[in-house]
This record gives structure tokens, sequence and C-alpha cells, in this order.
């Protein structure tokens, strides 16, 4: 089980319509869509 890098909720992998995102070869999994654009606009303030 993951957690959102943004709130840190946690992240049920076996769902279908999972929202991920990869940053430096790693991928990251988010609770909503609205969480993974905050990290892709500036991935650093959550790694």
């Amino acid at each position: 089980m993951e957690k959102c890098p943004v709130c840190g909720e946690e992240i049920y992998q076996g769902e279908e319509n999972q929202i991920v995102t990869e940053y430096q070869s790693e991928q990251f999994h988010f609770c909503s869509e609205e969480h993974r654009d905050e990290f892709e606009e500036s991935p650093g303030e959550y790694t």
C-alpha cells in the first residue's frame, strides 16, 4: 500500500483507476488528479 505524497492518504494499488505520475524514474500514486497536478508543478516539495 502506498500513500499519496501530497496528503498522506493511503492508496490501494489494486484499483483500476489509479492516478500515477513518474518523477526521476520512480512512480508516484495519488488520491486525486488535483494532488497529481500539485505534485507535477513542484515535485521537489513532496520528495
